[in-house]
């Protein structure tokens, strides 16, 4: 269970909003059913609900080694339930979530280090979950379709936009499970088309989170 955990939070958490897979060091179990992992870099502190025998309800606390959270999230009946956040060691949100039984039920909001919105992912009933992403500055810099196979899966998908940071229209095209599909369009930052191309077969994958 802690090594599924640890796996959808190097693709959620670093990947996305990196560093070498941690080297667990020690565990250790309290009276309090609270179960504590010692990593190189972090501790992990999972709290059962009904004791250690339930190991599908309890709640995670992750903390950087000065002690300042890193992750604050609950598990419900196996699945991820109400708000996972996630911190920058500095203390700033990094990535907020909010599920039910499992499914992203609210906008999901991405953050720069320094606080500023880099990506918000709009709720759906589909796999697919329009994203809107922005550089540092604020300016609104790529649209396009999340698809969400799996918890551990994020790729764009469907229609895809990027931007001039003048709001020009850059590129657009389609995306099928994140590898580019049929022609696409190119254009200057004056909003003149430049290159049209049929880009199926391209190796570049968009993967994001």
């Amino acid at each position: 269970m802690m090594k599924n955990l640890l796996q959808i939070i190097l693709m959620l958490f670093y990947i996305s909003c990196s560093d070498s897979d941690k080297i667990h060091d020690s565990k250790s179990e309290s009276q309090t059913d609270s179960v504590i992992y010692n990593y190189e870099d972090s501790k992990i502190i999972e709290d059962y609900i009904n004791g250690k025998n339930d190991s599908l309800n309890y709640d995670t606390y992750i903390y950087y080694l000065d002690g300042t959270q890193e992750l604050a999230a609950k598990t419900r009946n196996g699945k991820r339930e109400g708000d996972w956040i996630y911190y920058y060691n500095n203390g700033n949100k990094k990535w907020v979530e909010t599920y039910e039984a499992g499914i992203p039920i609210d906008t999901t909001y991405c953050y720069y280090n320094s606080g500023i919105l880099k990506r918000k992912v709009v709720p759906s009933t589909s796999y697919h979950r329009l994203a809107f992403e922005y550089d540092s500055n604020s300016v609104l810099r790529e649209v396009y379709y999340l698809y969400a196979p799996s918890e551990d899966e994020f790729y764009a998908d469907s229609i895809y936009k990027s931007y001039y940071k003048n709001g020009q229209l850059k590129s657009v095209g389609a995306l099928d499970c994140g590898y580019k599909n049929g022609n696409w369009r190119y254009f200057d930052d004056k909003g003149q088309l430049t290159i049209e191309k049929n880009e199926s077969g391209t190796k570049e994958q968009f993967i994001v989170f």
